[in-house]
């Protein structure tokens, strides 16, 4: 039988290898591979070697006399992994220390930590690292972190080739833009669920380098009140077609000027607000579900409309102004497979299809302009 090329390398490293499936501390499913983080504490337990995407759950990755920290690096170079996923894992600064210098000889591009903490991290002593990190996707999610992880000994090599960085409820109130500037790659920004205050969310208005690329921004949750407060920020996205501001405190919202340059085609404001006005004319998918508007607000100006969502509001005022003749047939709260509702009176500018879900009360009406329904 022969044997696998890395599983040869792992061998000449002195690492044992076992065959019994029994001992194995890992599930591999086609390229996924799912470890407990004790398999690499004892590599044979690591049978990942197919795998493209590794996630260790559950333990530690710490500085304890009984790890050999200079194996972690060995291990993970026999990978071919394009993804590390840490989930409920406590990651010491010694195993960052260890592995930090061997990430860009890897093909490792995308690293997620969930519900972990990064413990005791410490500025790392690596004057001049080899070359930039290859990591373009980093996630953090419910992670305690400190705050040294972004301080200049590490931002540079490691934010420097991002274009994805994803910040969910990692406790963040204050962003320094001397970290944030390193991100002049980034398309992707996704602070959600964080207590960012005000004056931290006009600083960013203060990174420029930061801005510029972003074409997708995320800030559900973010104890919002106004989207004028995001004037300024929003005016240095002159690339941004992607905006989520959904689950904030927005009573109405008067779109600024800034707002209605960008190329805006995706815009969430999903329980956020009472009224609403003014959209930017480029959307084509709009999500004003589960707010509280009474009135069903005037889209007829939206050529590139092709998504809109008002589901779970509080319409009296519904289709008087929309210019739309309905063959109106009541529908099931539960299955819309029996019945829906086709529009009859209006066409799309440019071809658009448009699609409109709403509800009243317990009676569901399902809207489709020029489009084509399997529930139809």
């Amino acid at each position: 039988m022969a044997l696998h090329p890395r599983m040869i390398l792992f061998l000449l490293l002195g690492l044992s290898v076992t065959s019994e499936a029994a001992t194995s501390l890992c599930v591999l499913d086609m390229t996924r591979c799912v470890c407990k983080v004790m398999a690499i504490h004892n590599p044979q337990g690591l049978d990942c070697f197919e795998a493209l995407e590794l996630e260790l759950r559950d333990g530690k990755l710490d500085d304890s006399s009984e790890v050999d920290t200079g194996k972690y690096s060995n291990v993970l170079s026999l990978l071919w992994i394009d993804k590390l996923i840490f989930n409920n894992v406590t990651i010491s600064s010694s195993f960052i220390s260890a592995v930090t210098p061997f990430l860009p000889f890897l093909r490792l591009s995308k690293i997620n930590i969930i519900s972990s903490t990064l413990k005791g991290v410490q500025p790392l002593k690596y004057p001049e690292l080899p070359k930039a990190s290859n990591i373009e996707t980093l996630l953090l999610e419910d992670v305690r972190m400190d705050s040294v992880l972004l301080q200049p000994s590490f931002k540079q090599w490691l934010f420097g080739s991002l274009r994805s960085l994803v910040l969910v409820r990692c406790g963040l109130v204050e962003i320094d833009c001397s970290w944030a500037q390193t991100l002049e790659n980034l398309a992707q920004l996704d602070l959600s669920e964080n207590p960012i205050s005000f004056t931290s969310m006009q600083n960013i208005s203060h990174c420029p380098s930061l801005l510029f690329n972003l074409k997708s921004l995320h800030l559900r949750r973010s104890n919002l009140t106004s989207l004028q407060s995001l004037c300024t920020l929003l005016s240095l996205t002159p690339a941004l077609t992607v905006l989520d501001v959904s689950r904030n405190n927005f009573s109405i919202v008067h779109y600024p000027h800034c707002l209605q340059l960008k190329p805006l085609r995706m815009l969430n404001l999903y329980n956020s607000l009472e009224v609403f006005n003014n959209p930017p004319l480029t959307l084509k998918k709009l999500n004003l579900s589960h707010n509280r508007l009474i009135r069903y607000p005037s889209l007829g100006h939206l050529s590139h409309l092709q998504d809109l969502k008002v589901d779970s509001n509080q319409f009296t005022i519904l289709l008087n102004e929309t210019g739309v003749v309905l063959n109106s047939t009541p529908v099931p709260p539960v299955g819309f497979t029996q019945n829906c509702v086709k529009a009859t009176g209006r066409t799309q500018p440019n071809d658009s299809p448009l699609c409109l879900t709403f509800f009243v009360g317990f009676l569901s009406y399902l809207v489709y302009f020029g489009c084509e329904n399997p529930f139809c």
